[in-house]
């Protein structure tokens, strides 16, 4: 299955996502950072225990890309806000 969005609306240009399984990308409500969207004590437990390392992030949009710890690190989060 390809992903796409469309850039500039309706009639932006369309661009296709690529698919890596190393990768978790996370869009919250009100641009949350992933902890303060997550609410009940189960969940933040959860999030502890998956241990992910932030790739980037895009907070004006509720954006973080994610990097599970057990991958070795072949992306930074530097120049990211």
């Amino acid at each position: 299955m390809m992903y796409t969005y469309k850039y500039g609306g309706k009639k932006g240009a369309e661009v296709q996502l690529d698919i890596a399984d190393d990768l978790l990308v996370v869009r919250t409500r009100k641009n949350k950072s992933l902890p303060d969207a997550i609410a009940s004590v189960k969940g933040k437990n959860v999030l502890t225990r998956l241990r992910l390392l932030p790739v980037a992030r895009f907070p004006e949009a509720g954006v973080s890309v994610l990097q599970p710890w057990f991958y070795p690190p072949t992306r930074s989060c530097t120049g990211t806000k």
